[in-house]
């Protein structure tokens, strides 16, 4: 009911400089750090405080929101691979680690598609449909 597409959403949330181009949602510019050329030492802090970041608003959403609304997915890596990784090694030792992942949360996984897989009511399908259509309007006059 958040008046996005669900495609919109995901390329808001992988914006990154240097990798893919901000995105637009409205009034606001989804990008991670700013796209200007800065210092190692301040590309450093940004991606410190990126992560801190995320961390703090998981723990903010999974505290507010009701159960099974708000799901995250994060595998634990085995080593540290940057968002241009290309050598097969590592993109197959992340594979592995994703499967390992996945099978070690299952269950959890197995709520999700419960959920996004469950029938909306005729109130709730006609919420989404008004919050995209102004949404839509929006865009026309902006």
């Amino acid at each position: 009911g958040s008046g996005y597409q669900m495609w919109q959403a995901v390329r808001a949330s992988s914006a990154a400089p240097g990798y893919f181009q901000e995105f637009p949602l409205q009034s606001d510019i989804h990008q991670r750090g700013p796209a200007t050329s800065t210092s190692l030492r301040a590309k450093i802090s940004n991606l410190i405080s990126s992560a801190t970041d995320t961390e703090g608003v998981h723990t903010l959403l999974d505290d507010l929101l009701a159960p099974d609304v708000y799901y995250r997915f994060n595998p634990m890596l085995s080593s540290l691979v940057s968002l241009d990784e290309s050598r097969p090694v590592a993109l197959d030792q992340l594979q592995r680690d994703t499967q390992t992942y996945l099978e070690r949360n299952r269950p959890k996984l197995a709520r999700l598609c419960l959920v996004l897989g469950a029938e909306r009511s005729a109130v709730s399908r006609t919420k989404d449909w008004m919050s995209e259509r102004a949404w839509e309007m929006k865009q026309r006059w902006v």
